[in-house]
């Protein structure tokens, strides 16, 4: 029975996606706060939103709970961060349709999930979130859902884009160094081989 080098591709991506989620979901974490603080707020005023303060506050638990219990397996907690991704994603769409923050959530879990969990999860994420988008806009459109228009008070939207963008940008950044990371490592091998190459000729 093999065991993994620590040099290999596949065990070096392993662990960058361990300890990637671990740093990920702190910051996610953390940057959802100001977006779920701003709809509290506005539960506040508006009763009607409440039931979406309480549900945004359970995702929020349980994002907390992933980010803190770091000996899970790396596939419950994605799939945990993908499940609370989707459910902000349906709470967004059953109130602002395909005119609020829905479909960034349907735009960024596919992406996240190329790089927490393989081409796989990707694409299937991407076909669900297709499949959500165009089922949010058959039913806006034959007037089973019918979107709030919000004319002001745009910091709940705001806060999520940022959250969302940061998000993004922390994940793509340290998979680019990881790139590095990988490239260097092949041309440092390489140049060992070929130096060890010449080794061997000056023996001969």
């Amino acid at each position: 029975m093999g065991t993994a080098k620590p040099d290999d591709p596949q065990t070096i991506l392993q662990q960058w996606r361990t300890k990637i989620l671990n740093v990920f979901l702190g910051v996610v974490a953390v940057a959802s706060i100001p977006a779920i603080g701003n709809i509290i707020v506005n539960a506040l005023s508006d009763p009607s939103l409440r039931p979406i303060a309480v549900a945004f506050s359970v995702a929020e638990l349980f994002l907390l709970v992933l980010a803190v219990l770091t000996r899970l397996p790396l596939d419950i907690r994605v799939a945990g961060l993908g499940v609370i991704g989707y459910s902000a994603a349906l709470l967004n769409l059953s109130i602002r349709g395909l005119s609020g923050a829905g479909p960034l959530y349907l735009l960024v879990i596919p992406i996240l999930l190329l790089f927490l969990a393989g081409k796989r999860a990707s694409i299937i994420t991407a076909i669900f979130s297709g499949l959500l988008a165009a089922g949010t806009a058959f039913l806006v459109e034959q007037g089973f859902l019918v979107p709030e228009v919000v004319f002001s008070g745009q910091g709940a939207t705001l806060t999520t884009i940022l959250m969302l963008l940061a998000t993004v940008m922390t994940i793509t950044i340290q998979f680019y160094r990881l790139q590095e990371r990988l490239i260097a490592n092949e041309r440092r091998a390489q140049a060992e081989l070929l130096q060890a190459q010449k080794l061997l000729e000056g023996q001969n």
